[in-house]
């Protein structure tokens, strides 16, 4: 169940910021390349997380879950403090 919540509070307040902040913060010229940049550091950074799991998993499954719960916690902390609310505004007024 907490394995659950984890991933469901990771979907909603996280997980989508990645894809959404990528292609409201380039220029429209610069976007296509921004938004390629912006994913491949997000494969890079999976592929280092999922490297990271089985070392997490010798540790215990508290351990494991704690990790990624601080993790998501310190992101959703630094995306409310750094990423601008755009809500209502068009995207000429954010750039």
């Amino acid at each position: 169940a907490a394995l659950v919540a984890s991933a469901l509070a990771y979907q909603v307040a996280v997980g989508p910021v990645t894809w959404i902040v990528s292609t409201e913060m380039y220029p429209s010229d610069m976007r296509t390349k921004g938004c390629a940049l912006a994913a491949a550091v997000y494969s890079m950074s999976t592929l280092v997380t999922v490297q990271f799991h089985p070392l997490l998993l010798r540790r215990g499954p508290f351990t494991t879950l704690v990790t990624y719960a601080t993790t998501g916690a310190v992101a959703l902390l630094l995306s409310r403090i750094f990423i601008p609310e755009t809500k209502g505004r068009s995207l000429e007024e954010i750039q």
